[in-house]
């Protein structure tokens, strides 16, 4: 399948649309944006760990431990490096705007669901940060939470259930 099928449909191109504008706003915050005092202790408790230091012994911090881990799991793949750890935060986001057309696409017909996911590009540009911060893991986490309740109570299948319960675990791990 070539790129030129892919956007044959009209509910293709807007799909993709949808996602490129997501892209460019989020990509030129990326670049701009200052950093948030927030983003070293995310990045830097992350690397910590990594190193073997002993959370809430060795290293203080008022955040719950799941930025850390997170962050830790990143850089035991990729080097510990401020700019690719805002792009950890790109994919999470982009992550989230695809679950959430899922989610809307199983509450509600295509148009309305692509609608919005719209305002919700429109909402993330101001509200969820692309910076190294908890708000883009609490969002994608929450966005499966109501997803796996949802699907849950359709089908009634006690993996949706566990699986929710996972998300929800992970909300309180972050926050």
């Amino acid at each position: 399948m070539d790129f030129n099928s892919l956007l044959s449909s009209n509910r293709n191109k807007a799909i993709f649309a949808l996602i490129a504008l997501f892209l460019v706003f989020m990509v030129s915050s990326l670049i701009l944006s200052r950093p948030n005092p927030d983003e070293g202790i995310h990045t830097i408790g992350g690397w910590l760990l990594l190193q073997g230091t002993v959370l809430y012994s060795e290293l203080f911090s008022m955040y719950a431990p799941g930025s850390y881990f997170i962050m830790a799991a990143f850089y035991s793949f990729f080097p510990a490096d401020f700019v690719l750890s805002r792009f950890l935060m790109l994919a999470i986001n982009l992550a989230s705007l695809v679950a959430f057309f899922v989610l809307c696409r199983k509450l509600m017909d295509e148009k309305p669901a692509l609608i919005a996911s719209f305002f919700y590009v429109v909402w993330s540009v101001f509200t969820i940060s692309w910076n190294i911060v908890l708000e883009p893991f609490i969002t994608f986490f929450s966005i499966l939470m109501v997803y796996f309740i949802l699907s849950f109570l359709e089908s009634r299948k006690l993996k949706h259930l566990a699986l929710a319960g996972v998300f929800i675990a992970s909300i309180v791990l972050m926050k």
